[in-house]
């Protein structure tokens, strides 16, 4: 009885396919595909007691020295019969922090949005998160998107979670104008649903064109009218929405904020000190120049803001280079923070934080002295600065207004 080597393929890409079907047979190499605009891998996660079996749902279990509970995998299968997988687990605990912070982030996937910011990503040595928003720079771009054209312009960005966006936002066909999915004009659901109320649309099309003394000569200047016949009248038809489908415009509305947060903007936070809207965060200062302070935070990069209050004992912290407090060097001193703003540019995949010290001490506390015509090496001013940086988080913070 000879065998049939065909039916073996066949059976084993069944059973490959039928193992994982919500994973792609071949995704290719994370560290490739680093610069894609568009997620590429998936995170697996196994439980407690199928860990303790190297279990995570592949054709084959995985080998016990591995010690991470996530992985990610690139293939299902290899030459050599084993699916191909990376360990990961420092960017799902670097996402978790985060999301432990409860701070809103704001996706974005213009890039008129950021245009200051790619002037100077090249003199930035970190350029996965980067920002060097100032409040000048977001007062002009507030007063900016007002203008009707500049809004018109960032509706038809491309969104890199829809891969229909770039298409659609030419608007070259009529489907694209009513919102519907581009389909043959034979099949059910045009005939049943959409060509009935295409029908309706032809008395008040013909009215509109004598209202505006519009003669049309070729098939091209009807389908371009019919367009603007649409668009003017702000027509959209009734029974093309399916209840299962996302809208094509769905991009306009919906974006992404990689899992680093859910909370709302304007979330109000209970604390045994009453109701929050800040919440106040513990950062590192970690550099300082002449425009601006950059500062730690649950794992990324921030840019402080530069108010009178705080330039002094965020400057004198950066440049201290001997240990201050408990053998600890000015970076590894916490400094209590007040998150401004946090946006995810989906276009350019950089993180922009913004944020403020906290400067309001109560009066029990020691006030900071002026320090202007004292040294950085100064004592006194060091037990200033530390006495400063004792504040309870829980203190009020600063009116961003």
């Amino acid at each position: 009885m000879s065998k049939s080597t065909g039916s073996m393929s066949v059976m084993g890409r069944l059973f490959k396919n039928t193992k994982i079907p919500q994973l792609q047979n071949s995704i290719g190499d994370s560290i490739l595909n680093a610069n894609s605009s568009l997620p590429t891998h998936q995170i697996i996660e196994a439980p407690t007691d199928s860990f303790s079996r190297r279990d995570f749902g592949l054709k084959m279990r995985i080998p016990k020295k591995i010690k991470t509970r996530r992985i990610i995998v690139n293939d299902l299968d290899n030459k050599y019969g084993l699916p191909n997988f990376e360990t990961l687990n420092g960017d799902y605990f670097l996402k978790k922090r985060f999301r432990e912070l409860g701070i809103p982030v704001n996706a974005s996937y213009n890039e008129n949005s950021n245009n200051n910011n790619n002037n100077n990503l090249n003199n930035n040595k970190n350029q996965r998160f980067f920002n060097n928003n100032n409040n000048n720079n977001n007062n002009s771009n507030d007063s900016n998107n007002n203008d009707p054209d500049i809004l018109n312009s960032l509706l038809k960005c491309e969104n890199p979670l829809f891969e229909s966006s770039k298409e659609f936002s030419k608007s070259k066909l009529i489907s694209g104008t009513l919102d519907i999915t581009n389909q043959p004009l034979n099949s059910i659901n045009f005939i049943k649903n959409i060509k009935p109320e295409l029908k309706n649309l032809r008395k008040p099309f013909l009215k509109w064109l004598t209202i505006n003394n519009i003669q049309i000569t070729n098939n091209y200047e009807l389908s371009s009218y019919f367009k603007s016949f649409i668009e003017s009248e702000n027509l959209k038809l009734s029974n093309n929405a399916n209840k299962n489908e996302i809208p094509k415009n769905a991009y306009n509305q919906l974006s992404g904020t990689a899992g680093l947060s859910y909370t709302l903007k304007g979330r109000l936070f209970q604390t045994p000190n009453g109701v929050k809207s800040n919440r106040v965060v513990p950062g590192r200062i970690v550099g300082n120049n002449s425009s601006s302070s950059k500062a730690a935070i649950g794992g990324f990069i921030a840019n402080i803001t530069r108010q009178a209050a705080n330039d002094n004992y965020v400057e004198s912290l950066v440049s201290q280079t001997k240990m201050i407090d408990e053998n600890k060097f000015s970076r590894q001193v916490q400094v209590p923070l007040v998150i401004d703003n946090v946006t995810l540019n989906l276009k350019n995949k950089n993180l922009n934080l913004n944020a403020v010290p906290v400067t309001k001490i109560s009066s029990s506390n020691i006030q900071m002295k002026n320090s202007v015509s004292r040294p950085a090496n100064d004592p006194s001013l060091m037990r200033d600065i530390l006495d400063l940086l004792k504040v309870n988080a829980n203190e009020e913070t600063s009116n961003k207004n």
